[in-house]
């Protein structure tokens, strides 16, 4: 498998069915046998799909409505402050590490996803609705349990699937509380120039 190289430009692209909801470039801050690591960019201009009135598309969407629904994408720059966004190499999860625009740390989020596909200068996504929110502190709780269960009710995923994201989501969360890397205070203080060295890995 190619190897990206640190400070290279790819892109990332996040996919609702059959269509990408969410498109815009990141930057490599390393891939190695273990992680990838991408930095998102306050600013950075993302494609992201919309309904036709422009309002936030909902997570979870029927099949039908995937398939069948008029939506259009509008061009936005992202607000989410600096996110070094980690995959574990195979993981069904991916770690969110999150600061504002100044660099204030906000935690970390554990966003549940299929196993990410790679293709040429381009990683794909796909979200599954649960997550877990994790403080500064290291506290922890569960996010969009209601949304899981919506999923499954719409036809998105069945029971089974739904059981088996939980089970994923355990599994980080016991990395959490065992303070495992990257659930570290140490990583508050990466920035881009430090590359993957001053992540306390």
């Amino acid at each position: 498998m190619e190897r990206w190289i640190s400070g290279e430009t790819i892109t990332v692209r996040s996919w609702i069915g059959e269509r990408v909801g969410l498109e815009g470039l990141v930057t490599v801050v390393a891939d190695d046998a273990d992680h990838l690591a991408l930095h998102f960019v306050p600013g950075t201009v993302m494609h992201r799909l919309v309904p036709p009135d422009g309002v936030t598309l909902p997570r979870v969407l029927s099949p039908r409505e995937i398939a069948e629904g008029e939506f259009r994408v509008i061009e936005q720059r992202w607000t989410g402050g600096h996110l070094l966004h980690l995959t574990p190499t195979g993981a069904p999860w991916s770690v969110h590490v999150r600061w504002t625009e100044g660099w204030e740390f906000r935690g970390w989020y554990v966003n549940l996803q299929e196993p990410l596909r790679r293709g040429d200068r381009v990683v794909d996504l796909v979200d599954l609705f649960l997550d877990v929110v994790v403080t500064p502190d290291l506290s922890w709780q569960w996010k969009d349990e209601d949304e899981l269960a919506e999923a499954v009710r719409v036809g998105r995923i069945t029971a089974e699937d739904a059981m088996r994201i939980r089970t994923a989501g355990e599994r980080a969360i016991a990395d959490i509380t065992a303070r495992r890397w990257p659930f570290v205070p140490e990583i508050a203080a990466w920035r881009p120039d430090g590359g993957m060295g001053a992540l306390g890995r």
